[in-house]
């Protein structure tokens, strides 16, 4: 029997589906607890397998930024808060050489 892609994605995603639903109910026992433990620490071994603590973000230079700021939010540009360009500034902080702080 050969591996189906398209089955296998079919299968994941009513797995995922039906993980998202045991998460709906509201009783709080210990078995529905333990499911939600197991699937929290397979999410995290997902996870560091996925991403590495120690490999840094890429770098792009200052020319690839957006100009245009864009505002992550629900609201359009109209209801933006009116931050003033001279004073505000973003400040760097982490695994990064540059911490230089970008304004707008």
């Amino acid at each position: 029997m050969t591996l189906d892609r398209r089955r296998l994605l079919r299968g994941g995603l009513s797995l995922g589906a039906l993980t998202l639903l045991t998460g709906c109910d509201l009783s709080d026992t210990d078995a529905v607890q333990g499911v939600l433990a197991k699937f929290s620490a397979w999410n995290d071994r997902v996870q560091a397998a996925l991403f590495s603590g120690t490999r840094l973000a890429p770098e792009f230079p200052e020319a690839l930024a957006v100009k245009d700021f864009r505002y992550n939010a629900w609201y359009g540009p109209e209801k933006s808060p009116d931050l003033k360009a001279a004073d505000y500034r973003l400040a760097l902080s982490g695994l990064i050489a540059n911490k230089k702080p970008w304004t707008v």
